[in-house]
């Protein structure tokens, strides 16, 4: 009995998804779930969510990591405070925000994300087709 070896190149299948994902990506027609913060326009560009609440503790998370130094301090400071933070509910077309006392995992993923490190560019026209997508080669 032989055992099979698998290659790492991905499959024929995953290949070709990935292929039209990044096409979609070149025509500026890929649309994803965005971080708490920002939403996207009628005309299919990536803008500042309009609702100051959630726009302010995203502002607010990453003035106070500035000013502590760490997520874990980061964390400890917000649930002694009673602060809750924003996070997106995805319910298959539709996305709401729901605001959560916070986790650490959430304030890692606010402080990780690259759109809020400025990887998408809102005033920038057509500022979602500047954002380069790329996977680790293996």
């Amino acid at each position: 009995m032989t055992v099979k070896r698998f290659s790492r190149r991905p499959s024929a299948r995953r290949q070709r998804a990935i292929e039209a994902r990044d096409g979609k990506a070149r025509r500026g027609a890929l649309r994803f779930t965005l971080p708490p913060g920002y939403c996207w326009s009628e005309d299919g560009r990536i803008e500042i969510d309009p609702d100051e609440r959630v726009s302010g503790a995203v502002r607010m998370v990453l003035a106070k990591y500035r000013e502590l130094g760490s997520a874990r301090q980061l964390f400890l400071w917000a649930r002694g405070a009673g602060i809750t933070l924003p996070v997106v509910r995805r319910n298959l077309a539709v996305c709401k925000i729901a605001w959560r006392a916070p986790a650490y995992h959430t304030v890692v993923q606010i402080l990780h994300n690259p759109i809020y490190a400025g990887a998408v560019r809102p005033e920038l026209p057509d500022a979602h087709h500047t954002w380069a997508w790329r996977r680790k080669a293996r």
